[in-house]
């Protein structure tokens, strides 16, 4: 029996598409200041952090007679994402957010298969995909370094098919979540231009904690 958890199949560059048209409706409305519009991605390697110790705590919690365990490959976490800068030190940014592909198989004997997955389908590992509104504060170092923390929600989703003998059971859930982060900026960051950036953010998918260090550029332009 194997739990998946799988991306939907949305192309990047449907998501990209949104990202700039947004912006240019933006930039053509009374918002547009006198600040920066940005434009950016972001790719991170982490580590997979699912704990088949929970996942198994939960199962026995459930009266499932089953053990977790879950690949350890490493996950690629990518972000899109189109921002404002209205000073120096605010700015505000959308983006949409993929936190990659686990999978975990469950080991054991039951006499109804229909019955397990219908007992397991909330005992998974958790993955998600979704839209990243964030708030954005900077903290100059000079003029090629600054600071950015972020505070914002994200609104996901995740769809997840749950496989056992010659049966299979559909999952869908959604929530929103606040996530937060610090990074580094680096490029001449008062001037247009790209610009390259490593970071560190947090994120919560229900009980879910995710640490994701990832690096990428920006865009910035007038």
């Amino acid at each position: 029996m194997a739990v998946v958890a799988h991306i939907q199949g949305e192309k990047i560059i449907k998501h990209l598409f949104k990202i700039i048209m947004l912006i240019y409706l933006l930039a053509l409305s009374d918002v547009a200041l006198a600040g920066k519009w940005i434009m950016g991605i972001s790719i991170g390697a982490a580590k997979s952090d699912n704990d088949d110790g929970l996942l198994n705590s939960q199962l026995a919690a459930s009266g499932l007679n089953a053990t977790a365990s879950t690949e350890n490959s490493i996950d690629i976490r990518w972000q899109l994402y189109g921002g404002y800068d209205f000073v120096d030190r605010w700015g505000i940014e959308l983006g949409y957010l993929d936190l990659g592909k686990v999978e975990t198989t469950f080991t054991g004997t039951t006499s109804d298969i229909e019955a397990f997955l219908n007992s397991a389908q909330d005992i998974h590992p958790q993955t998600a995909q979704g839209w990243l509104l964030s708030m954005i504060h900077y903290f100059p170092i000079d003029y090629d370094t600054r600071l950015k923390a972020r505070i914002g929600v994200y609104s996901w989703e995740a769809d997840y098919t749950l496989q056992g003998g010659n049966a299979s059971k559909s999952v869908s859930e959604n929530g929103s979540d606040i996530s937060f982060g610090i990074g580094l900026e680096l490029g001449e960051w008062h001037a247009t231009g790209t610009i390259g950036h490593l970071k560190w953010d947090h994120y919560t998918i229900e009980d879910k904690q995710f640490e994701i260090f990832s690096f990428g550029f920006s865009f910035v332009f007038q």
